[in-house]
């Protein structure tokens, strides 16, 4: 792009183009099929993290909270600065605090409560503290997101995968990336799920996911065990797209 801007900033303009491509499914299917091609690529089937080994071999798992991992260099340091506006920003919308608000609610048991009070820039300072967020993957990490650690005992950090060579699609990505994790991290004891998320955003009459429900989508039932499945991640997701950045 021509325009010239502050680095890890974005125009309104950009968010809005941006934003509607990165929540939109097709988007991330096209590029999984090869129709739509920006040097990206899911180069594994399967992926593991705390829950256990995930497949992602179903052409409904498309993760579209992690994108494409963009076959490249990983040595992009994330722009901390960027992501901490950008969340700031996202934040400034109440149906995104109201959707935080419901999911940290509905997933919260005496068990496992709510890490930093359940205020999202606190876990994200916590975060950036502690383990920080980095381009090095977990073991058994698919190339996309994850959250590790945990912010009880002082070592969370989130992965965010390289998947653009524009650094405003990079930063986007990093920050929708974040997000996602930061909700999974809230978990003070272990992680809230994405099996949890999905079936708070299924029982909230409020919320409309664009994602198949995994209980109802024949495609997608060998997953109905696997509390981390990307089905499960999608379809709430998809919801945090809406609220948080469309």
């Amino acid at each position: 792009m021509s325009e010239s801007r502050t680095p890890g900033s974005l125009t309104p303009e950009q968010v809005r183009q941006y934003a509607s491509q990165l929540g939109n499914q097709s988007f991330w299917a096209g590029m999984l099929n090869g129709s739509i091609n920006f040097n990206a690529s899911y180069g594994n089937t399967t992926y593991s993290d705390d829950v256990g080994t995930h497949d992602i071999s179903t052409p409904y798992n498309v993760n579209i909270y992690g994108g494409a991992g963009f076959i490249g260099p990983q040595n992009s340091q994330p722009d901390i600065t960027g992501i901490r506006n950008g969340l700031k920003e996202a934040l400034k919308r109440w149906e995104c605090r109201e959707l935080m608000q419901n999911l940290l609610d509905a997933v919260r048991s005496k068990k496992n409560p709510v890490a930093k009070s359940g205020v999202i820039m606190d876990l994200f300072e916590a975060v950036v503290s502690q383990g920080g967020i980095t381009r090095t993957p977990p073991p058994g990490s698919a190339g996309y997101g994850n959250p590790t650690g945990k912010i009880k005992n002082n070592n969370a950090a989130i992965f965010s995968a390289v998947k653009f060579k524009d650094p405003s699609l990079q930063l986007l990505a990093d920050i929708h990336t974040t997000l996602h994790e930061l909700l999974h991290l809230a978990g003070y004891n272990r992680y809230y799920t994405d099996e949890e998320f999905a079936r708070a955003v299924y029982n909230n009459q409020e919320y409309h996911s664009r994602s198949p429900y995994p209980p109802y989508e024949p495609a997608l039932h060998k997953e109905l065990k696997d509390p981390g499945a990307l089905g499960w991640g999608a379809y709430w997701n998809d919801v945090l797209m809406q609220k948080c950045f469309q």
